[in-house]
């Protein structure tokens, strides 16, 4: 196992290092390489074990096509392409943790899951307010759904309150 994340942590600077000095080549090499890594990472980690680990691996593998199909920049349909894979993905993950289960922190009064769904609704609308104008016509509709199925895997993913899920979007 430390092999593998020593070597998946090789692939990730050295795709770094292509983005930094814009060398597509290289990018072509090290992104799907850096996308399935999760992949198989997830593997190792023991995705077969379980329905929630199949979730997880099911969307991360459609997130890693999601990264392959984004690599080309002048494609509009490819742009969708992963877009929709992304969309799936995040989808995925979503059931995923529906499976994973919730847990509600009865001192709370789940204040800290409202307040984190208006934090993350007030960052959509931000960005809806931001990104749409700027948007092409025939994109606004489909940002708009993808920015929905992201709040929601999120909302989700705090709700399962684990920390290994929720540790970046956890705000109590």
């Amino acid at each position: 196992m430390v092999v593998s994340l020593f070597l998946y942590g090789l692939i990730v600077v050295a795709l770094l290092i292509a983005e930094l000095r814009e060398d597509r080549r290289a990018q072509f090499f090290f992104k799907p390489l850096a996308a399935f890594g999760f992949v198989v990472l997830a593997l190792q980690f023991g995705a077969f074990e379980s329905l929630y680990g199949k979730f997880i691996l099911g969307g991360l593998i459609a997130c890693a096509a999601g990264d392959v199909f984004l690599l080309s920049r002048k494609s509009q349909g490819l742009f969708i392409s992963g877009m929709v894979a992304f969309a799936a993905g995040h989808i995925i993950f979503s059931f995923g943790f529906m499976k994973h289960g919730f847990e509600y922190d009865a001192a709370m009064n789940g204040k800290s899951i409202f307040g984190m769904a208006i934090i993350l609704g007030m960052l959509c609308l931000v960005g809806a307010v931001y990104i749409i104008p700027r948007a092409a016509r025939e994109m606004r509709i489909p940002i708009i759904i993808y920015s929905i199925i992201i709040t929601t895997m999120c909302v989700l993913a705090v709700l399962t309150d684990n920390i290994i899920i929720s540790y970046p979007l956890d705000i109590r």
